[in-house]
């Protein structure tokens, strides 16, 4: 009996849509990424080789112990240079 029931269940369960829209969960960064053009990604490529620098003046310079907020903020400063440069 319980096998009988199971047949029909299923394919009710697949027939019947859970969401009645897909949701675009990409990042904003990435969809801006998605849409730009070859003069824009070269000016961003420039954009990012001086992210890496500062990156790389803030290891150079860090001693055990030291507050990592500033790689926080640093980082945080990129990623919305990179919106506003989009927008």
């Amino acid at each position: 009996m319980c096998s009988i029931t199971v047949k029909y269940i299923f394919p009710l369960l697949q027939a019947i849509p859970r969401f009645q829209r897909k949701v675009d969960r990409a990042h904003t960064l990435y969809k801006l990424h998605a849409g730009a053009t070859d003069s824009a990604r070269s000016l961003l490529k420039d954009m990012e080789l001086d992210c890496v620098a500062e990156v790389n003046k803030f290891l150079d310079d860090f001693t055990p112990g030291q507050s990592l907020a500033e790689v926080d903020d640093l980082l945080k400063d990129v990623v919305e240079t990179e919106v506003k440069f989009y927008k």
